[in-house]
């Protein structure tokens, strides 16, 4: 019986040896985690900072598209009204012109135009 004791004693032995080791391997390891903890903290404090500010300039993204959204509108309304108003006095004109001209129609020239007149010009003609 000794000799089956003595296997028992060694085989219990080489498992403790094996438990040790690994509890060493793993003591080793959560060494690690516990000093490798702070800077992930520090990390994630960094990314949630990122984060609220890429909402706060989301948030601002989205106000200035709606402020945005709102000038084109006015703008458009304001461009077709003044597209009604200008238009009836082209046609007025043209026809005054063409009648004193024996019924021909020609372009009517009103005349040097200012800066802006020319520009809103060109902003209309783009609309079209």
């Amino acid at each position: 019986m000794t000799g089956v004791a003595f296997l028992l004693d060694a085989l219990v032995a080489a498992l403790l040896a094996a438990t040790i080791g690994f509890a060493f391997v793993l003591n080793r390891r959560l060494g690690v985690w516990r000093r490798e903890k702070s800077a992930f903290e520090k990390l994630i404090g960094e990314f949630n900072t990122a984060a609220a500010r890429a909402e706060t300039g989301l948030a601002k993204g989205q106000a200035l598209r709606d402020d945005l959204a709102y000038l084109v509108e006015r703008g458009a309304q304001v461009a077709d009204r003044l597209a009604t108003q200008t238009r009836p006095r082209a046609l007025v004109a043209d026809d005054t012109v063409s009648a004193a001209k024996g019924g021909t129609n020609h372009a009517v020239s009103p005349g040097p135009r200012s800066a802006a007149e020319r520009d809103l010009a060109k902003a209309l003609s783009g609309l079209r």
